[in-house]
Formats: structure tokens, C-alpha cells, sequence
């Protein structure tokens, strides 16, 4: 594994809302995390990575259409006729206690220098940790057709971040790898960089 290109214990992770200043979405609030390292550093290696998510309510009648990163995880992890979660999904997690929003990633990236170091998985695990009070539970698609590159290449990459998932606390559902927010690999993954002082 190569040294990281500054510390990564230096790396602060801002997570905020973003969205259309006049336009309002019903039931859907778009989010962005950017990883980048604080203090001094070669400024070519400052930013470290970005998540971008959305967090949505369930809605029995979404009168806009979705953006189309999201209708494949809508159409499956809500039903149709309700709006609500699916049954066997809302089993699969812990209770509600109220909060019902998924939070569904869409993109999620190292930058180059920093790729290889095992930071991918850690910075989506911070990014779904810092939202977990507003969201029962986070989901990610994984497919070859959100890499631009080769058909086998592409597949091996799709195997390769699945791992990466999987390893981190994700499940596979239908296609798709969720996690529940209550899930205490959340917090573990943050806690095991911090204990061995280094990405893990």
C-alpha cells in the first residue's frame, strides 16, 4: 500500500445540504461530503474525496419526476403502491422510532493521489455517520455502467468497490448494498482509524 500523500488524520470531512436555490424538491433533499486535508500541504493533494447523496421521505405520490440516478433505488427499496418501504427492507433494519428518510448514494470518489490507501470506504462511513440522527438507513447501487471504461474493466471495478462495501458493514438486498444508520460499524470504523492511528 503507498504512503498517503499528507496525514490522514488531518483529513476534515464537510457535510452540508445542497440544492437548487429557487426550486424545492417535495420529499427529497440533496447532500454533498468533501474530504479535503486541513493545514499545511501541498495544495495538489488537498482534496481527498466526495460523496454525493440524497436523502428521501417516503412519498406515496411523487408528482416530479426522480433524477434518473435514482429510479432504479426508488422503484426497489420503496412500494409502488404506498410510497412506504418494503416490507422485507423494513425488517431487515432497526425500528424506525420516527425517522424515516433513506439517504441513497450517487457518487462517491477518491481523488488519485489518495486512491489505494483503503480511505473509500472510511469516507463513506463518515459521510452516513454524520447524517444517521436524520436517516434510518443509507443505499448504494453498484454498477458497471456508472464506470467509464471497458466492459471487463468495469465489472472488476464494480466487484472490487462491492468489496469495499461489504467490508465495511454494507448488506446486499436486491441489487443494491444498504446499511442500517443504528449499525454500530458505523461508529467502529471512524473508532479503529483513531486507535491505530492510521486508515483502516
Amino acid at each position: 500500500m503507498p504512503d498517503p500523500p499528507a496525514d490522514p488524520l488531518n483529513v476534515v470531512l464537510t457535510v452540508a445540504e445542497r440544492g437548487w436555490a429557487w426550486k424545492v424538491v417535495p420529499q427529497m433533499r440533496r447532500w454533498h461530503a468533501s474530504a479535503d486535508v486541513e493545514g499545511d500541504c501541498d495544495e495538489r493533494v488537498r482534496h481527498v474525496g466526495d460523496v454525493a447523496a440524497w436523502m428521501v421521505w417516503p412519498d406515496p405520490v411523487r408528482v416530479d419526476p426522480p433524477p434518473a440516478a435514482l429510479e432504479y433505488v426508488l422503484a426497489t427499496v420503496f412500494e409502488p403502491t404506498t410510497g412506504q418501504l418494503h416490507p422485507e427492507l423494513d425488517q431487515l433494519i432497526s425500528p424506525s422510532n420516527g425517522v424515516t428518510a433513506v439517504l441513497i448514494i450517487t457518487e462517491w470518489e477518491l481523488t488519485p493521489p489518495w486512491r489505494g490507501m483503503d480511505l473509500a470506504g472510511l469516507m463513506l462511513s463518515a459521510t452516513v455517520e454524520r447524517l444517521r440522527s436524520q436517516v434510518r438507513l443509507a443505499v448504494c447501487r453498484i454498477s458497471p455502467t456508472r464506470f467509464h471504461m471497458r466492459q471487463a474493466e468495469a465489472a472488476a471495478s464494480t466487484v472490487r468497490v462491492a468489496a469495499i462495501l461489504d467490508r465495511y458493514g454494507w448488506q446486499r438486498w436486491r441489487g443494491l448494498h444498504v446499511i442500517d444508520t443504528r449499525s454500530d460499524v458505523l461508529v467502529d470504523a471512524t473508532f479503529d482509524v483513531m486507535q491505530r492511528g492510521e486508515p483502516g
